[in-house]
């Protein structure tokens, strides 16, 4: 009898769940309501933010949103309302969440050379969003592992986001997407957003000439199929094919937009291509917050890595991690670790640039090895830093000594130190008659090759320019 029963449950909730996508017309089975979409998309936006950051440059944010909310009026009227974001990713790439939220790195808009391939791109996004690809996800995954492997000691004052640089996995940020959709979903998509493109008014080829530069990208590093939005079957000369072939069938629905590439390409222009400064940049060995006023010189062969939540750089057995933290100062600091994780890190008071701090060591697990635990804490600007390093007992004199270097360089930054930071922005200048992007790249001092110039601006390297034509190039200016 209770077979039955539960039987007649799941056959309910399954007819339940069964609805008509309007945008696929095509019936699915969905567990969830849009409302539960909306509130876990929500739950993710925050999330990416905090984890990645977005860019902040209102002028760039309102731009990538003029162009998704047209591109968004061709999709399903009611269904969910768009919201468009431009992430703090240097990687080309870009992703959607469940109930309308769609995220594009500034990497990827760096390649795009006009609105149409803008379009492409936040079109293909919300063709996954309007199909509810996400939602049919056996899982979700968070927009960064956490895993640190560390002992128990250790593992209460360590980030918990530092788990891949400490094993060696690396590239945290990057992930922040979610499962792969499947070969069929991503044709649909490509689909669902050249025609969302042709009814406002866009031309389908743009998503054609966006994959294409995506490819031409991954394969200038190295990879087969690239970033993250290129990265699943069907490979991308396929889908490049596919979408060509589509546009020409779908042709625009209305006139075609008339801004042109000059106008896409100044929507453009400042964008910043390399790290944001404001989160702290390297020079050389030595670390540089400009906006929380500190640096701290690192040691020397280390590999380094700045992530919104650390700052940390390790040695082949050992590493250090510098974090903020809630407490009211130093020494109440070192002793809430004690009382919590059991440990006794024999704390006593110091001062470190200047400026107070705590100091203690315990021994502590690094995988299966025991380790010597160093922790300091250190009040500079209404903020409590946290200076975790770790090494293993056996044979590691140099690596505690490089620890204990790092400590004690924490000070706070000086103009001086400010006047180091340098930021690489695109910038636009107009091809000379005759030119090519390798003498515009030698012309203007371009940052980088003139191979990657060539891929950012979607034309061969020799090939002749216009003259009077827009070109992007990087140039490296002061903070």
């Amino acid at each position: 009898m209770r077979r039955f029963a539960l039987l007649a449950l799941s056959i309910g909730l399954l007819v339940a769940g069964c609805t008509l996508n309007p945008a696929t017309n095509k019936r699915q089975l969905v567990l969830t309501t849009e409302s539960q979409e909306k509130e876990l998309g929500r739950r993710a936006t925050r999330e990416i933010e905090q984890s990645i950051g977005v860019v902040s440059d209102p002028r760039i944010a309102a731009y990538v949103t003029k162009v998704g909310q047209k591109v968004a009026t061709g999709a399903p009227a009611g269904q969910f309302d768009y919201e468009f974001r431009v992430v703090e990713m240097e990687e080309p790439n870009a992703f959607a969440v469940p109930g309308g939220y769609v995220f594009v790195s500034r990497g990827l808009l760096a390649l795009t050379n006009t609105e149409a391939e803008l379009a492409g791109i936040l079109g293909h996004e919300v063709g996954h969003v309007a199909a509810r690809h996400g939602t049919n996800q056996a899982s979700v995954q968070a927009p960064l592992r956490i895993a640190t492997g560390l002992g128990a000691a250790a593992t209460g004052i360590v980030s918990s986001s530092l788990g891949d640089f400490v094993s060696g996995i690396g590239g945290a940020a990057t992930d922040a997407v979610f499962a792969s959709y499947g070969r069929d979903q991503e044709r649909e998509a490509d689909q669902l957003g050249q025609r969302f493109m042709a009814t406002t008014g866009y031309d389908p080829a743009g998503l054609s000439s966006a994959l294409d530069s995506l490819h031409r990208y991954a394969l200038q590093h190295g990879q087969d199929d690239g970033p993250s939005f290129i990265s699943s079957h069907p490979s991308t000369p396929e889908r490049v094919d596919a979408t060509r072939a589509a546009a020409r069938e779908l042709g625009a629905a209305a006139p075609p937009s008339s801004s042109s590439r000059s106008t896409h390409l100044a929507a453009l222009d400042g964008l910043r291509m390399g790290e944001d400064p404001d989160h702290g940049v390297f020079v050389g060995t030595d670390f540089i917050q400009p906006a929380m006023g500190f640096t701290i010189r690192f040691p020397d062969g280390w590999e380094a890595a700045n992530a919104r939540d650390f700052v940390a750089a390790k040695s082949a057995e050992a590493f250090v991690l510098v974090t903020l933290v809630d407490a009211p100062g130093p020494m109440e600091a070192g002793r809430a670790i004690e009382q919590r994780d059991g440990v006794d890190l024999e704390l006593e008071p110091t001062r470190i640039g200047g400026l107070p701090a705590a100091r203690g060591r315990a021994k502590a697990k690094l995988g299966r090895n025991d380790a010597v635990l160093d922790v300091v804490w250190i009040e500079h600007g209404g903020l409590l830093y946290q200076m975790v390093g770790i090494s293993p007992v056996s044979g590691a004199e140099r690596d505690r000594a490089s620890i204990d270097a790092t400590m004690k360089s924490f000070r706070p930054a000086t103009l001086a130190d400010r006047k180091r930071i340098r930021v690489d922005r695109l910038r636009l200048v107009h091809a000379r008659a005759g030119e090519t992007i390798e003498s515009v790249a030698k012309r203007t001092g371009s940052q980088g090759a003139a191979e990657e110039l060539a891929v950012l601006n979607g034309v061969a390297l020799n090939e002749p320019l216009r003259r009077g034509e827009a070109v992007k190039v990087i140039r490296r200016e002061g903070y």
